[in-house]
């Protein structure tokens, strides 16, 4: 069958290894599949077909939280796939001893809508966590419109926070807006993006984004990003079911939301705080006195839509306890303080310090009586 970029790389490394007999059972194996029969499919977690890409990655038995909430997301089956081509990648250079010398710069097509500044977000978590990058990354977000008109001063000012934080993705949505006419600064910021990706690539990783047509106009505008930008992501659009999937999940959310309503139908206030960011989460729990109680969830995460109104019924039951809720992309990565390794996770704060954490929010009400 066709092999995909990674899994060229991911042969030749082998083939170096264990010689070119093994390649065909080594290839089914990466794959998640046994090499006699490349088609079987376990059941699903809904009873139904898994994925190829489920399949596989069951079959790793690897631990990585940005790929499981990668895997959790609807459709994006070929993403899905690339991202496991990089776990073997990064596997066979183990086997040899070796750190995968290659560059992480992404090109993501595809149209609006189709989840890539999501995947942009977890892409950066999920090289940190294959040690490709050094630190927890930052994660910054421009148009080429925006860092055409800002010029060098502009970009500046993105890879200066990713500098600061140690590594980080700067995803530049509709890229090909920096050399569209009247673009401004938009020459000046490209080659020094170019720059960037190639003094600094074990740190800062940039991904192109926009429809395939005109980022192909991009790379023939300047044919030094193919060399430096040599990663490529499809995003394809999503079919009528993984739509219809996506919708009932929303009329779920939107149905769990908003704080409940009394006997008379009239929605009830909540004070839970909707906090954007990590710096917005310490302050709250440093500057707080009491009882801190903080729901980090999922947007893509069923448990969590469930869990929504039992949480929004507390603040009501107890005025004088702080609740807050936070998205696990606002986190901006693993957390040591914290410690979330799932979702839904319900984290007990006072004085500044954790008191529990709840995995599941199973206790929840039981745990808020306690502590309060």
């Amino acid at each position: 069958g066709a092999t995909t970029a990674l899994e060229r790389v991911w042969l030749e490394e082998a083939k170096a290894v264990l010689g070119s007999s093994c390649l065909p059972a080594l290839l089914a194996v990466g794959r998640g599949m046994s090499s006699d029969d490349e088609g079987s499919a376990a059941g699903g977690a809904g009873g139904g077909p898994m994925t190829a890409s489920q399949r596989r990655w069951a079959a790793m038995r690897k631990s990585s939280a940005a790929m499981e909430e990668l895997m959790a997301m609807t459709g994006l089956e070929a993403v899905k796939m690339w991202c496991l081509d990089l776990f073997d990648a990064v596997a066979l250079a183990e086997v040899r001893g070796v750190r995968p010398m290659r560059t992480w710069h992404a090109r993501f097509e595809g149209n609006p809508g189709t989840g890539k500044t999501t995947v942009a977000r977890l892409y950066g978590r999920l090289l940190q966590e294959l040690q490709l990058l050094p630190t927890v990354p930052a994660f910054r977000e421009a148009t080429g419109s925006e860092l055409a008109r800002g010029g060098g001063a502009a970009l500046k000012e993105h890879t200066d926070a990713i500098e600061q934080a140690g590594s980080g993705v700067l995803f530049v949505d509709e890229a090909y807006q920096l050399t569209s006419q009247g673009s401004g600064g938009g020459a000046e910021v490209l080659d020094a993006l170019l720059t960037k990706m190639e003094n600094d690539r074990d740190r800062i990783v940039i991904v192109f984004a926009g429809y395939k047509k005109e980022l192909d106009e991009l790379y023939r505008h300047n044919p030094g990003i193919r060399d430096r930008v040599p990663n490529t992501l499809t995003f394809t659009d999503y079919t009528e079911d993984e739509l219809h999937t996506i919708f009932l999940s929303m009329l779920t959310q939107k149905g769990s939301g908003g704080g409940g309503a009394s006997s008379g139908g009239v929605p009830q206030p909540t004070t839970v705080h909707e906090l954007d960011s990590k710096q917005a989460l310490e302050a709250l729990v440093q500057k707080t006195r009491g009882l801190v109680v903080v729901d980090f969830y999922a947007a893509w995460c069923g448990a969590c839509k469930l869990l929504e109104p039992r949480y929004n019924a507390l603040p009501s039951q107890y005025p004088h306890v702080t609740f807050a809720r936070i998205e696990s992309g606002a986190m901006g990565g693993h957390d040591k303080t914290y410690d979330i390794r799932a979702y839904p996770t319900i984290v007990y704060c006072s004085n500044g310090r954790v008191l529990a954490r709840d995995q599941g929010g199973n206790a929840l009400e039981d745990d808020v009586k306690r502590y309060a």
